[in-house]
């Protein structure tokens, strides 16, 4: 357990202690080491990688089990999900394949070199392979062997059908993993051989190379945050990254601009790593201990797995959160463990004992906490550092708007106040947000979802409130049940009877009104657009328009160029459908949807 103190301004201080408990769950033997794991994204399934390829439920159950080419390749090493859990991807010394969940195969690829990591794209419809020369051990280690040439990874477009192979890294690539968004690929590399002993970053945009580091150590685990602003790094050996001396084995915490953040240098080499799915934590495995890290790589929690064990007997082969992130699975020598995982912070000061984090926004924290009456609510309080100052009433300006709002398809605020920190409670919504299921759904489970959102809009245009930040992340679920949360951007047009431009939401949904005023004023047809962005997701896959950076983003979103038609993406959507979503989306006012009842009317009569 630790305990630090939080600075939020306005002269009081926050006391937060925060203690870990770590269970062992299961444990499943094997004659072979298990070299991966992976928790299907619904968390019922997990993908082994071992002498051969296993599927096993959650429960240990073997589901079935694929005997991999080449025999003479010991171990099968990286398997991966599709984040919609429909195929499976496994690297077999020079081989990929690819298979759907009943087990038939969809892809085969012998490649240039051994496959070490592959990395799915957040929408499924590329994946990245690292590759490069080397070994098998005992333990299913690798031993990184040879010349400086002899790595690079690849990169299969399943929409396209195009493959490119990316020759910079030149030396094996140990890691790779694509940035939540999909517009980045972080690259690790290692090399090992006589007195060559290094590792190499590399971060890729959408145009190429965006920057690389050298690191005088070996590279073995790359992993992006959730919120894909940070890239954990898991490292053996001493080490310096640029000019910035590192020491040990570590886990290294960089921002996607190249910069060290945090480090943790006094850790028994780092063999694999990855976040929780709220980006809180890191686990780490190293030779014979598991370690649960904070975000900012202090120690939580760290546990010899195999204390009776000599040091280099067993290798914690692979570690990795599940969906839910309330338990994690180690591979090693000899099978698999999983693991409960309870991160409990207490708010001193508070009149709520307990809290957890089960989620984050761009500006706060949501957990998951209980009264003095033991009832389970969310809890969200500004993102908060040591270091950062918290103004109350910009946090809690817009929330009493929120308080009035009563509606089946809103998230239900309960309280707010600003001691000992900012803070507001609401509904705890158990099922997750719209993010997680995008890809995953049919027609007529997204025609209900977003009709139940314009009904909440609906509902608040009459009140005279826009919401002005509608994306997946803001649309969750208490069951199947969807509701529209987040109010904190709302705006009462009784009071303000138009609101100029000045953007405050989120980029990647927003109207163009929001960024220029030469499209009116932002008002309830800025709700309509971003309904019309999130259905447009929905039933594409893809965003409307997509750029490298914000500037070029506002540039597209404001000029005269046309959004790409649905159908051209998805030719399975009607007509009458496109008509829809494109009259959402239309720049000129005068050619939008005018009010959220019409967007409904026409949204329940489409086939």
């Amino acid at each position: 357990m630790y305990t630090y103190s939080i600075d939020c301004g306005n002269c009081w201080t926050a006391s937060r202690e925060m203690k870990t408990n770590i269970t062992p769950l299961q444990e499943y033997k094997s004659k072979h080491p298990v070299t991966s794991v992976r928790y299907s994204p619904d968390g019922a399934k997990i993908l082994l990688g071992s002498d051969n390829l296993y599927l096993i439920s959650s429960d240990g159950e073997l589901i079935w089990k694929k005997e991999l080419e080449p025999k003479k390749a010991p171990y099968v090493l990286p398997v991966a999900f599709s984040p919609d859990g429909r195929r499976m991807a496994a690297g077999k010394w020079k081989n990929l394949f690819i298979w759907n969940t009943n087990g038939a195969l969809l892809f085969f690829k012998e490649l240039h070199y051994n496959v070490h990591s592959i990395s799915f794209s957040p929408n499924g419809s590329k994946i990245a392979v690292g590759l490069g020369k080397t070994k098998p051990r005992p333990e299913g280690l690798l031993s990184v062997v040879g010349e400086s040439s002899d790595g690079e990874f690849f990169l299969l477009d399943f929409v396209t059908g195009e493959e490119f192979y990316f020759k910079e890294p030149k030396i094996p690539v140990i890691s790779v993993g694509f940035s939540p968004k999909g517009d980045m690929i972080a690259v690790g590399c290692a090399i090992n051989r006589e007195t060559l002993f290094y590792g190499m970053i590399y971060l890729y945009g959408e145009k190429g190379l965006l920057w690389s580091e050298k690191i005088k150590q070996q590279i073995t685990s790359v992993s992006f945050s959730p919120e894909g602003n940070k890239i954990a790094v898991g490292t053996t050996c001493s080490a310096t990254l640029g000019s910035l001396p590192l020491g040990k084995s570590g886990v290294y915490v960089l921002s996607t601009k190249g910069e060290l953040l945090w480090m943790n240098n006094d850790l028994y080499p780092i063999l694999n790593l990855g976040y929780s799915p709220f980006g809180d934590k890191i686990v780490a495995g190293s030779t014979t201990s598991i370690y649960v890290l904070s975000e900012d790589c202090r120690i939580l929690d760290m546990q010899r797995i195999f204390p009776d064990s000599p040091f280099i007997q067993h290798h914690i082969n692979d570690a990795i959160f599940s969906p839910s992130g309330s338990e994690f699975a180690i591979g090693h020598k000899k099978g698999i463990k999983t693991f409960e995982i309870q991160v409990e912070e207490e708010l001193k000061g508070s009149r709520f004992r307990y809290v957890k984090k089960i989620g984050f926004g761009g500006f706060s924290d949501i957990y998951l906490i209980r009264t003095s009456k033991s009832e389970l609510v969310a809890l969200k309080i500004p993102k908060i550092n040591s270091f950062e100052t918290v103004s109350t009433s910009g946090f809690l300006k817009e929330i009493s708007i929120w308080k009035n709002l009563n509606h089946p398809n809103i998230v239900e605020l309960y309280d707010y106040g600003d001691k000992p920190i900012p803070w507001l409670s609401m509904e705890y919504m158990d099922g997750g947000s719209l993010r997680e299921r995008l890809n995953q759904l049919s027609f007529a489970e997204s025609k209900k979802i977003i009709i139940k959102v314009a009904k909440a809009l609906e509902y608040a245009h009459t009140k005279g409130v826009i919401h002005r930040d509608i994306k997946p992340e803001n649309i969750l679920f208490k069951g199947n049940k969807p509701k529209l949360a987040d109010w904190g951007l709302a705006r009462d047009l009784t009071t303000f009877s138009t609101l100029s431009a000045g953007f405050r939401g989120t980029c990647e949904y927003a109207a163009p009104e929001q960024f220029s005023n030469k499209f009116g004023n932002i008002d309830y047809q800025t709700d309509i657009y971003q309904s019309g962005v999130v259905l447009y997701e929905m039933v594409t896959g893809l965003l409307p328009y997509k750029s490298d950076n914000i500037e070029s983003f506002i540039k597209n979103v404001t000029s005269e160029d046309n959004i790409p038609p649905v159908r051209k993406i998805n030719s399975n959507i009607s007509k009458k459908l496109e008509d829809i979503i494109m009259g959402c989306l239309a720049k000129n006012k005068r050619g939008r949807y005018q009010s959220i009842s019409e967007l409904i009317k026409d949204l329940e009569e489409v086939i």
